[in-house]
């Protein structure tokens, strides 16, 4: 594969977006998030630019203007687990029969909205949420592998970062300003 303006934003460590351009068309190219260290996605899996850059826009906004939503009193005191489970608990779609953690409250479907983050196949793998701290000032990342390109070893695992807020904003307008730039 060929590459142009291969790029990390962010911290690789924590959390950054990994970008490289395609030769052959401006329409597409190799996006992926970097959580903890681990990329979400093939290592080199193409995407949509002008999707995943309307997407990383949208959560980008949803932290810096609204990160009081990505909030809620019950994650206080709760594992990554009971976390990750609220957030599921709030789509319309959760199936608690026979659901070891029944036991947690079905949030208002604004967690599933604000906290759940699907950006296109790159992320289909995992199920990726955030969830911000009670004063907003940091944004905590809970994943787990689903089904493949996640490495086996990883499947139905569940990790997480947790990450200063300005850093996510500043490595997603870095982000926003290149794929802008190469236009």
């Amino acid at each position: 594969m060929k590459f142009k303006n291969f790029k990390y934003f962010g911290d690789k460590n924590t959390f950054a977006i990994r970008y490289a351009s395609s030769e052959y068309s401006e329409d597409h190219a190799y996006c992926n998030l970097i959580l903890g260290g681990q990329v979400i996605g093939y290592d080199y899996e193409d995407c949509y630019l002008p999707f995943w850059r309307a997407k990383i826009e949208i959560i980008k906004d949803n932290i810096k203007f609204h990160s009081n939503s990505l909030y809620h009193h019950e994650f206080d005191n709760r594992t990554d687990r009971e976390i990750f489970e609220l957030i599921f608990k709030a789509s319309k779609e959760y199936d608690d029969d026979n659901n070891e953690y029944g036991y947690l409250p079905v949030l208002e479907y604004e967690i599933w909205h604000y906290c759940s983050i699907s950006i296109d196949k790159t992320t289909d793998s995992y199920f990726v949420t955030m969830a911000a701290d009670n004063d907003c000032d940091k944004i905590k990342f809970i994943w787990e592998g689903w089904i493949e390109p996640c490495p086996n070893e990883n499947i139905g695992k569940l990790f997480s970062v947790t990450v200063d807020k300005e850093l996510v904003i500043e490595a997603m307008e870095k982000f926003l300003a290149e794929v802008h730039k190469d236009k």
